[in-house]
């Protein structure tokens, strides 16, 4: 979890809609690995936003649609949303406060009486709030507390699927060891509350530590440890059931500045124990390199190989991922992409995707 510093800078003053038109096309062949054949989708998204701002507090309200279509699913609202936001900050505290609500489609497999499965569709609506406070204690220590909690709901009511309200709670101190480092620690809990056949209950807690450091203006690096630990308690009929897991993980990135990009690579590693005691490990690493080829040209490339293994004897899972893609301005307000992305897994099993987008975005001061 970032810990931010409590102030906040200035806010320009005054009233502005602002907002986006996009098109995209995807073109993707073996998706997920399950053998199907080359398909084409595309969707058309809009977003736009109301937001009003003074030099120390700002407010915004605002939402998103969208529209999918491709050779093997009929058009459709994709996806459409609300959301609205609050900030105020003091010279040495800050609030911010959210509300969004958020409806998609979601394709669900239903057991039948003959133990056969039908595919059905349904739509799964998520509302949520949030509210978090900063304090600037001295010049070099900074706290911040939060709290959210989210309602997920569908329109059909099935035993495969299974509503359910999320409450958390999180927490964090930040320490500025000099001008160049800092470090800090954060802990938080979540509980799960999931209404199905055999009632769920879980609740995660973890605590982490970070610390970052600037080595000078074209360098830095971060590392970070963290422990997850939860517990599921089924509940059928009158009596319950209790699983235990735990997770251990550890990452490092290092970032820095070209003369017309930057680039970064990161590591992570987790160990975990399942409910049975089983063993496993996690690892990760990711590079990105990206560069501006002039005021309207810029290309990116990026890289991860993820792996995961059962320490117990079990099967290993590796998976390969290579994403370049390309951008142009056509003007300041208008601008295309490209991009492919190449995928590989332990077996020799490959995918492939292109995706081509353009956008339009505005932005109109109204007072």
């Amino acid at each position: 979890m970032a810990i931010a510093t409590a102030a906040t800078p200035a806010l320009p003053q005054g009233l502005t809609l602002s907002g986006s038109l996009s098109q995209g096309v995807t073109v993707s062949d073996n998706n997920g690995f399950q053998g199907r054949d080359p398909e084409v989708d595309g969707s058309t998204s809009l977003s736009y936003a109301l937001s009003s701002s003074t030099k120390r507090s700002s407010f915004s309200i605002g939402g998103n649609a969208s529209l999918s279509y491709g050779t093997d699913s009929d058009t459709k609202f994709n996806r459409s949303g609300l959301r609205a936001s609050y900030q105020r900050s003091a010279k040495r505290s800050s609030f911010s406060a959210g509300l969004s609500f958020d409806k998609r489609p979601f394709e669900f497999d239903e057991e039948q009486p003959d133990l056969s499965f039908i595919s059905l569709d349904t739509d799964r609506t998520t509302v949520s709030g949030n509210v978090g406070f900063g304090f600037e204690h001295t010049p070099r220590l900074s706290s911040n507390v939060s709290a959210s909690l989210r309602d997920q709901d569908f329109s059909t009511t099935s035993t495969e699927l299974s509503p359910s309200t999320t409450t958390s709670l999180s927490g964090g101190l930040s320490y500025r060891l000099s001008s160049t480092s800092s470090m800090g620690v954060n802990a938080g809990i979540t509980m799960v509350d999931t209404e199905a056949a055999d009632n769920l209950e879980s609740t995660s807690v973890n605590i982490g530590a970070n610390y970052s450091r600037t080595v000078n203006d074209r360098v830095s690096y971060s590392g970070n440890i963290g422990l997850s630990m939860s517990e599921q308690t089924r509940i059928i009929g009158l009596a319950s059931v209790t699983e235990d897991s735990s997770n251990l993980t550890f990452g490092a990135n290092l970032n820095r500045s070209l003369k017309d990009g930057a680039m970064s690579f990161g590591f992570n590693q987790g160990v975990g124990t399942s409910a049975s005691g089983a063993l496993s490990l996690n690892t990760g690493l990711t590079g990105n390199i990206s560069r501006q080829i002039n005021e309207r040209q810029r290309w990116a490339l990026g890289a991860s190989l993820s792996r995961q293994s059962d320490l117990d004897g079990g099967e290993t899972e590796t998976l390969l991922r290579v994403s370049p893609s390309y951008n142009f301005s056509l003007t300041p307000k208008i601008g295309a992409s490209a991009g492919y992305t190449f995928s590989r897994n332990d077996v020799g099993d490959t995918s492939h995707s292109l995706s081509l987008s353009i956008s339009r975005s505005y932005e109109q001061r109204i007072r």
